[in-house]
């Protein structure tokens, strides 16, 4: 999407989301977590500005993206942060 969010983040959002303890949610390190060296992706999303330049096509947020395919579908009549 148009901006970058760490997967610990995509965590919190669904921790309060679904009304979990976002303590249990860690923000770690490829390095901590045991992935050997070079394993680990220096980025995990695609910048969409010559999408939107381009073509006029507008990457959608992470947090729409999250309510559109998984939590939508799993529980209908809720949105994942929606008021902000």
């Amino acid at each position: 999407g148009p901006h970058d969010i760490a997967y610990s983040d995509v965590g919190l959002l669904l921790a309060d989301y679904l009304h979990a303890d976002k303590s249990l949610v860690k923000r770690v390190s490829a390095s901590s977590a045991g992935l050997p060296e070079g394993t680990a992706p220096a980025y995990t999303t695609l910048d969409s500005t010559a999408l939107r330049e381009r073509y006029a096509i507008v990457v959608p947020l992470v947090r729409d993206i999250i309510n559109a395919i998984s939590l939508t579908n799993l529980l209908p009549g809720k949105s994942l942060l929606s008021d902000r």
